[in-house]
């Protein structure tokens, strides 16, 4: 029965964010940045959730094994890889050791005895992630995410049967 829900919600999960890159693919050229944005984040968010860790209600690790969707015509387990680290690292998380934050400051150094330099500006300088670029790379996650929900759903019924 565990597995059937880890299943369950692996196809769900997958589904959302192949239907969130097939909108971005084809609508690119009229999706304004923002909205390129937000499904680009949404699909790498939604899509990584059954593959990272995830606990149940009983505590048990929800992780969705890869092992049978690996082997899936069109599944590009580099880009699945990808997926998860722009998730973890970038689009859910900010991995300061990926992207790193500048802060400086602009100082008047008084050459005075005893005189503490008086900071003037202070600037800032973050770096994010915020959506693909390119339509080739968004038409690759989307032959990814459409290799992925063939193989879930058709590895649906065998799931869903009756134990006899």
């Amino acid at each position: 029965m565990e597995g059937a829900v880890k299943h369950l919600l692996a196809y769900h999960d997958v589904l959302s964010a192949h239907l969130f890159v097939k909108k971005l693919v084809d609508e690119w050229d009229k999706l304004d940045p923002v909205l390129r944005a937000a499904l680009f984040q949404s699909a790498v968010t939604v899509y990584a959730r059954p593959f990272v860790e995830n606990r149940s209600s009983t505590g048990a690790n929800r992780r969705f094994s890869i092992s049978g969707l690996r082997h899936a015509p069109g599944f590009d387990r580099a880009l699945h890889g990808h997926i998860l680290l722009l998730r973890q690292t970038l689009i859910a998380h900010h991995d300061t050791s990926v992207v790193k934050a500048q802060l400086s400051h602009m100082m008047l150094t008084n050459h005075e005895q005893g005189k503490p330099p008086l900071t003037v500006q202070t600037e800032g300088k973050v770096k994010a992630l915020h959506a693909i670029a390119k339509k080739e790379l968004a038409e690759q996650y989307l032959e990814h995410t459409a290799a992925a929900v063939t193989y879930l759903y058709q590895a649906t019924p065998r799931l869903a049967r009756p134990i006899a």
